[in-house]
């Protein structure tokens, strides 16, 4: 099996951040309808709305933005060290990486409880 080019390896890296901030709004979501027991109340109208808006929110801001943000960083930081990264570059370009999954996860969990509560479980009487 041979290696995947450069441009190829950025792309299905840049797929799969974007698919971790919508991955996780799953992931929260089936948690909290799992712990309520409101499987019927996330197929009504509401919950499918919360669902798809909150798939294309996690996916395209929460995932997109960050990513592409710590991408342009790590190419400034390779094309300012004539595109030979030492140990420290990379040790950085790395650290920022984590930084930005660990934002995106606190992020989206947040984010997913409060929209949860707010639009699919029903309001208190």
């Amino acid at each position: 099996m041979g290696l995947l080019t450069e441009r190829a390896a950025g792309l299905i890296a840049g797929r799969l951040v974007l698919n971790f901030a919508a991955m996780a709004f799953l992931g929260v979501t089936l948690f909290l309808t799992w712990q309520g027991n409101a499987w019927t109340l996330l197929f009504t109208l509401p919950g499918l709305a919360y669902l798809l808006c909150g798939l294309a929110f996690a996916g395209g801001i929460i995932g997109a933005l960050p990513a592409h943000l710590h991408s342009k960083l790590a190419r400034w930081v390779i094309a300012r060290c004539d595109g030979e990264p030492g140990p420290r570059e990379a040790a950085m370009i790395r650290s920022t990486g984590t930084f930005v999954l660990l934002c995106q996860l606190l992020l989206v969990y947040y984010l997913t409880l409060w929209a949860y509560n707010r639009w699919v479980l029903p309001a208190p009487v």
